[in-house]
């Protein structure tokens, strides 16, 4: 199983230490989120290229979550759109330097709900079209995620990615199906099912009535039945929450490391995938 994490799941640390931290922990990738990376002083392309430099001597790969704070890729804007277009282009560039191969884009959302959602598709099939453009220059996969059911979301269930792919025609565009998006056991079965020949990426979180994107194992979700829906995906299951605590140990203090919400969500993917594996033999 390829387990990855969400630099986020690390806010305090460091690039070179979350990377240190996935090799010392067994993660095989570190998805680095753009927003992220920019709260640090150095953002140069020298800075890009130490994070590529640590991956290497790591041996730990990586994916990148395109910026996707403070735009919208389908605002009535003309001004925000454009920016925030350049603003993804960036990040694929920035994807291109860390030696990524896979970057996730957030779809852009309604301005307005009222006004209706085609207006919205037309300007979402021009600029992922554009978007694509640059991802088959640099040779990096463009997954867009499935977003959370909210009313201004244009990307949410299963028909909304059908109906985009048929409008964009383009093979290549592949899916980051985030599952604590979806919420429920029948909705990942659904979404799965009906789109699993364009699913490239996942995300996995937990969550609760209240709040989304939790450690696995703090929530409702029913983690062992999805996991074995999603039996015949072979890509990286990418663990995804918000996690501001400095309070990470390397090395040899186990007994702290065991408290740890990122390995505790680790070793329970790994747990869960080595009991369906007995129970398939």
């Amino acid at each position: 199983m390829k387990i990855g994490v969400a630099s986020t799941c690390l806010w305090k640390l460091k690039p070179e230490e979350i990377v240190r931290f996935a090799a010392e922990n067994g993660i095989y990738s570190i998805e680095f989120w753009i927003d992220h990376l920019q709260l640090f002083e150095n953002s140069s392309k020298k800075y890009y290229e130490g994070i590529r430099e640590d991956l290497g001597k790591y041996g730990v790969r990586a994916t990148v979550h395109s910026i996707s704070w403070d735009i919208n890729l389908c605002s009535f804007s003309k001004d925000v759109r454009d920016f925030s277009l350049k603003e993804v282009i960036k990040s694929i560039d920035i994807a291109e330097i860390i030696g990524a191969d896979l970057i996730v884009v957030h779809p852009g959302r309604m301005s307005f709900e009222r006004s209706g959602k085609e207006s919205f598709l037309k300007m979402l099939v021009e600029v992922f079209s554009e978007i694509y453009k640059h991802t088959w220059k640099k040779g990096i996969k463009l997954c867009i995620e499935n977003m959370e059911p909210l009313k201004k979301e244009l990307l949410v269930t299963w028909q909304d990615f059908h109906d985009f792919c048929s409008r964009i025609g383009i093979d290549e565009i592949y899916i980051t199906m985030d599952v604590a998006h979806l919420g429920s056991y029948r909705k990942v079965r659904d979404f799965y099912s009906n789109l699993s020949n364009k699913i490239m990426h996942i995300h996995i979180s937990d969550l609760t009535n209240r709040q989304m994107h939790l450690p696995l194992g703090k929530g409702k979700l029913p983690i062992k039945r999805i996991l074995n829906l999603l039996k015949s995906y072979n890509g990286i299951y990418n663990i995804e929450f918000f996690n501001y605590s400095s309070e990470f140990n390397f090395g040899l203090q186990k007994s702290k490391i065991n408290n740890n919400e990122v390995i505790d969500s680790v070793k329970i993917l790994k747990k869960i995938t080595y009991k369906l594996k007995r129970n398939t033999k």
